[in-house]
């Protein structure tokens, strides 16, 4: 698996991503209806540093990571680690309220 910046040309596959996942609620705090200029500049705008995951095994055939916990264990492949947690942190639409991680990686080896 190859991890490298954002282009342009990637937000085609990108959006598909995004709103998949917000589609369900169970992740993110954006809501489905979020519109596709806003999602874009959150990714892509001026000024963000936004990478992307070439090859992953952990998604599905429309881009979307399989499960919340599957996502993680995909992060954690990624060499990230998890350095905080927020108890209760988000509303889940099938959990209710669950835990947060915030996970860091440092990205000094991937070339620009």
């Amino acid at each position: 698996m190859t991890i490298r910046p954002a282009r342009d040309a990637d937000w085609d596959r990108m959006r598909t991503i995004f709103y998949a996942v917000v589609a369900t609620g169970t992740t993110y705090v954006f809501t489905p209806d979020t519109s596709d200029e806003d999602a874009r500049a959150y990714w892509l705008g001026p000024g963000i540093s936004t990478y992307v995951a070439v090859d992953a095994e952990d998604v599905d055939a429309e881009g979307r990571i399989l499960g919340n916990t599957a996502a993680v264990r995909l992060w954690r492949k990624l060499g990230f680690i998890i350095v905080g947690t927020l108890p209760n942190a988000f509303r889940h639409e099938d959990l209710g309220l669950v835990d947060v991680y915030s996970m860091y990686r440092s990205l000094d080896d991937i070339t620009p």
